[in-house]
């Protein structure tokens, strides 16, 4: 039986009060501010409630990686791609572990990638997400998105789809205008994007 993996432990300190970087993107996640994140790129109706073949053979959630191994990872990645969200995160798992959440796991060609979302605990809503694969033993981000209301999972055919709530102005949080769909196939060795289909209410 291989050794286990030690865990990689580390001292933070907890912010007194909530960073700058956090509540801006609490205003987006919110829609009181322009969502950086969402832009429409195609637009067609998709039936409400259809469902993504997935692959089951994934396992546990939380395995090979605990949530600590992931949370470090996130907070030492470079997120400059992803905004203010991408700071964001950061800013939240460096003090909230509870607030990285579990996705089911995605199976491509044999490898295993966790699926993870970080949520502000003050909305409740999740707003970047990540895919994490194993690499000699180590974790390695092979996707990073963000969203309003981002929900990572599975896909049929190598992917990972991304869903995420879209906001106008004066949105409440709990009723978008609409939602988006992403699909993330993989290929040579990462994720590369595809078209965003939105469907917007008409009331």
């Amino acid at each position: 039986m291989p050794a286990a993996r030690p865990l990689r432990t580390r001292s933070r300190p907890r912010p007194a009060a909530l960073p700058a970087v956090l509540l801006t993107v609490l205003l987006i996640v919110t829609g009181c501010a322009p969502d950086t994140g969402v832009r429409v790129s195609g637009s067609q109706d998709i039936p409400q409630g259809a469902t993504i073949e997935a692959d089951p053979a994934g396992g546990a959630p939380d395995e090979p990686f605990s949530a600590e191994d992931i949370r470090w990872l996130i907070v030492d990645a470079d997120l400059s791609s992803l905004g203010a969200q991408g700071a964001g995160a950061e800013e939240v798992l460096l003090y909230c572990e509870e607030c990285l959440e579990f996705g089911d796991p995605v199976v491509i060609d044999g490898e295993k990638m966790q699926l993870v979302t970080v949520t502000s605990p003050q909305v409740g809503l999740a707003f970047a997400g990540f895919a994490v694969a194993e690499d000699d033993g180590e974790p390695v981000i092979t996707l990073k998105v963000a969203g309003a209301g981002l929900h990572l999972h599975p896909g049929s055919g190598r992917t990972v789809v991304a869903e995420e709530s879209v906001y106008d102005e004066g949105d409440a949080v709990c009723c978008p205008s609409g939602w988006s769909v992403r699909v993330f196939r993989y290929q040579n060795g990462r994720f590369e994007a595809g078209q965003r289909i939105t469907s917007m209410d008409e009331t």
